[in-house]
């Protein structure tokens, strides 16, 4: 869970303004535990959307401008999977992205 943030926050920060908001959002929806992270950064181009979770990837708009390795985010999808959450990408309108990791139906305790 650690890495899944750690790694969601440290992309948002390498891609938004230095004075935009980055917002961390845990919440409860239909009993399933949701992380978000959202930020005003650039964006996701619509091609680059189908590749952003292959190790290795990165956008040609910033290839040799932004450090990375292509790597954040296909750890992230593989550890969402491992963990059995459902990870998903929307653009933050105006601006910006929301990755949303969505955990499985909590599991209630019945009787002690």
């Amino acid at each position: 869970m650690t890495q899944i943030v750690t790694n969601l926050l440290n992309n948002a920060s390498k891609y938004a303004e230095p004075n935009t908001t980055i917002k961390l959002v845990l919440k409860l929806i239909n009993d399933q535990t949701v992380i978000q992270v959202i930020d005003e950064g650039s964006g996701i181009a619509a091609e680059d959307k189908a590749h952003i979770f292959e190790r290795f990837y990165r956008s040609s708009n910033v290839r040799g401008t932004i450090p990375g390795t292509g790597l954040g985010l296909a750890i992230v999808a593989e550890l969402a999977s491992l963990n059995g959450a459902k990870l998903t990408l929307n653009d933050n309108v105006p601006q910006g992205s929301i990755f949303s990791v969505r955990f499985g139906k909590r599991v209630r305790n019945k009787g002690g």
